[in-house]
C-alpha cells in the first residue's frame, strides 16, 4: 500500500495557512472600513480619498472571497480524495492475492491527481502572495510614503505553534451574566500572562465575562498591537486567542508588590529647568511627549494635545507644593471630587484605575493615563459612526457616557475642544517659551496670585460676595492669568449663575470677576434723584448698604440703588472712569485682555433687561477680528452662557454690536 500513500497532512497544514491568510485578509478590510468611517466629512471628501478607501476595501474583500472558495475547493478534493482511498483500501483488504493490474494502474491516477492538486496549490499560493503584495502595495501608496508605520503580514512560525492550544468556537464578548467555558479558559491563561488589576489582584476564573475581564483583555490587546477598534473592541476572536496561548509573552511581575513592572512610574515632581512657573515642563516637551504616546497607541495627536489643552491648558503644577487642582462641589459646597493635573483626571471616577498620587506628582503618569481614557472614547466614537470623531471624542471624555453631547447639546466645552483643535494654540506657545513681558511697566517681577482655602464660588445667593479660591496679589497683569482667575468660576456649570426664577446673572459673573482681579466692581451707588432706582449715576457706595443710605425699606425716597446689568452700564457712563474705568473701543478692549487687563462690555436696553460681558483673552491670543468681534465670557440666559465665545458667533447683529460699550481697569 506504500505506492498509494500521499501526504494528507501536508494538504491540511496548507488549508490552514490559507484559513491564516483569509483572517489577516480580513483584519485589514475591517481596519480600513474603521478608518474610513472615522475621518472627518472635511478630509474624507478631499481628493476623493472616501472613494478610493470604499475601492481598496472592496478589492480586499473580493480577495477574501477569492481566497476562502479556494480553501473549500481544497477542502472538497482532500475529502473526495480520502473517499476514494478509503474504498481502494477496503478492497485490497478483501484480496487475498497480488493487486490487480487495473487497480494499480488505477492508484497510479489517483497519486498522479494528487501532484497534479500539489501543485495547482503551489500556484494558487503564488496568485494569493502576488495579490496581497499587490493590494499593500496599493494600500501604503495611498498614504504617506515617508510615515514611519509599516503594514506587516507576519505569520507565526510553526516551531512556536503549541498543540496544547485549545481551540475557540466562536467569539468572546462581553456578557457578565452567561457562563462560558472558554471564558474561563481566558481568564486563567491572563492569570499565567501576569495580568493584574490595579490592585494587583489575578482575575476570578469564574467563567463570566464582566468589566474586570473587558479591562484586562483590553490591555492584553493593547500590549500585543492587536486590532481593538470598531465592532472589535473588547471582544476575543481566533486571532486573539492564538496570541493568548502561542505567542504573547508573559509580564513580569514585581512579587513583592504585585504590581506590572512596566506599569510602575517614577516620581517626577517638578522640572527644575522650566522656564514655567512652578517648575511645569515647557510646552515643547509636553506636546512632544503626547504626540509620542499617541502614536504608540494609536491616537490622533491633535485630539490628545486640543483635550490636554481644553482641560489644563497643559499645566500640572499651580503652586510650589500643589498639583493643578479643580474642586467639584455640590449645592451646599461640599467638596466632591477633584480633577486633577494637565489632562483633569477625577478622583472620584478614575480612583480604583489609577494611582492618585502619580496623577498629581507625575506629569507624564498624568498624561498616559489621560490619553488612554481618551482612546477609549475615541474607539467608541468610531464604533457609532459619530459624524464628527474628535468632537464626540473630547464629549465622550468630558462626561465618559455622553459622547453625544456636542450634537446633542449646546456645550461650551465642546465648542472650545473643537476650536483649540483647529487653531493648535500650543504652536504659538513653543515658539516662544519664555514668558512676555509688558513694556509698559518695565518690570520684571513675577505676578503673583493668592490661593484662599476657605473659598466658596458657588453661593446661589447672589448679593453675597464670592470667595474665590485665587485673587490677584502683585506683579504684571499677563493673560494667563487673567484666564486662570475667569476659568475658576466654571460659569458653565456653576449653580450661581444658573437663570432661577426669572432671574440672569451676568453682573453678578462680572462682579465676581472684578473681586478675583483685584477691581471690584461696585454693588450698590448713590442715585442724584432721590426715589429714581435707574439713577445710578452718583458715587460708588460698595459691596454693602452702609448707614445713612435709603432703598429697599423706603423706596420712595430711596438715595441708593443695586446695579443691575442696565444700572451697571448707566454707571460705568457717568462715573466709571473716576474709578478708573476707562472706555475704549472694542479693538482696544481685545488687546487689553490679551494682555490680561480686566476689561467688559454692557448694554443699557432699558426698559428691558441689559446685559454685561467679560471680554478675555483669545484662545490663541490672537489680534482683533472685525468679522468675529471681541471674545468673551458671560452668564446670563442658559442658551447664552458661555466661557469662551466670540461676540459675532452668538449675536450676528453689526447694529447690535455697535450699541455695547467697553471698559478696562489697571
Amino acid at each position: 500500500m506504500n505506492n498509494i500513500s500521499v501526504n494528507m497532512e501536508g494538504l491540511g497544514d496548507k488549508i490552514a495557512n490559507i484559513q491564516n491568510i483569509s483572517n489577516i485578509v480580513s483584519g485589514v478590510g475591517n481596519k480600513l472600513a474603521s478608518i474610513s468611517s472615522g475621518l472627518d466629512s472635511d478630509i474624507k471628501y478631499r481628493q476623493n480619498i472616501d472613494g478610493k478607501l470604499r475601492n481598496l476595501c472592496r478589492e480586499i474583500n473580493n480577495l477574501e472571497k477569492s481566497i476562502n472558495r479556494t480553501s473549500e475547493y481544497i477542502n472538497q478534493a482532500i475529502t473526495a480524495y480520502a473517499d476514494v482511498e478509503k474504498k481502494l483500501m477496503d478492497s485490497f483488504n478483501e484480496m487475498n492475492d497480488e493487486p490487480k493490474a487495473d487497480i494499480l494502474d488505477l492508484t497510479d491516477k489517483i497519486e498522479g491527481y494528487y501532484l497534479s492538486l500539489n501543485s495547482k496549490i503551489a500556484d494558487i499560493f503564488g496568485v494569493i502572495q502576488s495579490t496581497i503584495k499587490s493590494s499593500i502595495a496599493h494600500l501604503i501608496d495611498f498614504f504617506d510614503k515617508d510615515s514611519d508605520e509599516i503594514i506587516t503580514n507576519k505569520q507565526l512560525k510553526k516551531e512556536d505553534l503549541l498543540i496544547s492550544m485549545p481551540e475557540l468556537e466562536g467569539i468572546l464578548t462581553y456578557d457578565n451574566n452567561k457562563y462560558n467555558e472558554y471564558v474561563k479558559l481566558m481568564q486563567q491563561r491572563l492569570n499565567e500572562l501576569g495580568y493584574r488589576d490595579s490592585r494587583g489582584n489575578p482575575l476570578a476564573v469564574d467563567g463570566y465575562f464582566g468589566d474586570r475581564t473587558l479591562e484586562e483583555i483590553t490591555k492584553f490587546k493593547q500590549n500585543n498591537k492587536l486590532w481593538n477598534f470598531g465592532e472589535y473592541e473588547g471582544k476575543v476572536g481566533e486571532t486573539t486567542w492564538e496570541y493568548l496561548f502561542v505567542k504573547a509573552e508573559p509580564i513580569v511581575i514585581n512579587k513583592s508588590e504585585g504590581e506590572k513592572v512596566q506599569d510602575k512610574v517614577q516620581e517626577k515632581p517638578k522640572v527644575e529647568n522650566s522656564t514655567r512657573k512652578y517648575g511645569n515642563p515647557n510646552y515643547d516637551e509636553i506636546v512632544n511627549y503626547i504626540e509620542q504616546y499617541c502614536d504608540e497607541i494609536g491616537l490622533p495627536k491633535d485630539i490628545g494635545l486640543a483635550i490636554a489643552w481644553t482641560e489644563s491648558r497643559m499645566t500640572q503644577y499651580e503652586g510650589d507644593k500643589l498639583a493643578n487642582a479643580n474642586e467639584n462641589k455640590n449645592k451646599n459646597g461640599k467638596v466632591t471630587s477633584t480633577d486633577w493635573g494637565i489632562m483633569q483626571l477625577n478622583d472620584k471616577s478614575w480612583s480604583d484605575k489609577y494611582d492618585f498620587e502619580h496623577i498629581r506628582n507625575d506629569w507624564e503618569y498624568n498624561v498616559r493615563c489621560g490619553l488612554d481614557v481618551a482612546l477609549n472614547r475615541y474607539n467608541e466614537a468610531i464604533r457609532r459612526n459619530e459624524s464628527n470623531i474628535p468632537r464626540a471624542t473630547y464629549s465622550g471624555y468630558n462626561t465618559w457616557s455622553n459622547i453625544d453631547r456636542y450634537r446633542t447639546e449646546k456645550d461650551q466645552r465642546d465648542i472650545n475642544f473643537y476650536t483649540y483643535y483647529k487653531t493648535k494654540p500650543w504652536e504659538a506657545k513653543i515658539t516662544n517659551e519664555q514668558p512676555k513681558i509688558d513694556n509698559n511697566h518695565h518690570n520684571q517681577q513675577e505676578t503673583k496670585i493668592n490661593t484662599n482655602s476657605n473659598y466658596n464660588m458657588v453661593d446661589t445667593t447672589s448679593w453675597n460676595a464670592v470667595k474665590p479660591k485665587y485673587t490677584y496679589n502683585s506683579g504684571p497683569r499677563t493673560p494667563e492669568a487673567y484666564n486662570k482667575l475667569i476659568d475658576q468660576f466654571n460659569v458653565e456649570s456653576n449653580p450661581r449663575y444658573v437663570p432661577r426664577g426669572g432671574a440672569t446673572y451676568c453682573n453678578i459673573y462680572a462682579w465676581d470677576i472684578s473681586i478675583a482681579m483685584g477691581v471690584e466692581l461696585p454693588r450698590f451707588v448713590e442715585i442724584n434723584q432721590k426715589g429714581n432706582l435707574e439713577d445710578a449715576t452718583g458715587k460708588a457706595i460698595g459691596r454693602n448698604l452702609k448707614k445713612g443710605y435709603i432703598l429697599y425699606q423706603d423706596e420712595k425716597n430711596a438715595t441708593a440703588t443695586e446695579l443691575n446689568a442696565n444700572r451697571l452700564a448707566i454707571w460705568l457712563d457717568a462715573q466709571g472712569e473716576n474709578y478708573g474705568w476707562k472706555e475704549i473701543t472694542p479693538e482696544e478692549a481685545q488687546k487689553r485682555a490679551n494682555e490680561g487687563y480686566m476689561t467688559i462690555s454692557c448694554i443699557d436696553e432699558s426698559p428691558s433687561i441689559g446685559h454685561v460681558q467679560v471680554v478675555r483673552p483669545t484662545p490663541h491670543g490672537s489680534d482683533y477680528n472685525s468679522k468675529k468681534g471681541v471674545y468673551l465670557a458671560q452668564a446670563g440666559k442658559s442658551s447664552s452662557i458661555s466661557n469662551g465665545l466670540y461676540f459675532k458667533d452668538k449675536y450676528e447683529s453689526e447694529k447690535y454690536y455697535k450699541r455695547y460699550k467697553f471698559y478696562t481697569h489697571d
